[in-house]
């Protein structure tokens, strides 16, 4: 019974994980939403789990879980890292258009 629930948690954690490999800009809502879900079944399972068992029991899975952990923040991180390089491609496109803009005003 045990591992069959650290199973379903490492099997959401995985669903995440490849949620997030194939993210585009366009499939945000879905994604979030599918991540959401799968933290709420998470959550719903860690529940039981320490109701009926002893964290001293529960603690021997932290090591896999930390390891998947760490994959999903770095696929988090390198998403917001792309996020942050393309509002700063497009404000520097603004500044120039803008800059432009300036110019031909000016020459008239």
């Amino acid at each position: 019974m045990l591992e069959a629930k650290i199973q379903n948690i490492k099997n959401e954690f995985v669903k995440i994980n490849s949620l997030l490999e194939n993210y585009s800009g366009e499939n945000f809502d879905e994604v979030i939403s599918e991540i959401e879900s799968s933290a709420k079944k998470m959550n719903s399972i860690k529940n039981e789990l320490t109701a009926q068992y002893p964290n001293s029991e529960l603690k021997k899975f932290n090591v896999e879980f930390q390891t998947l952990i760490k994959q999903i923040n770095n696929k988090f991180d390198n998403i917001i890292d792309g996020v942050k390089l393309s509002q700063a491609e497009i404000s520097k496109e603004l500044a120039n258009l803008n800059n432009q803009k300036k110019i031909t005003a000016y020459n008239r």
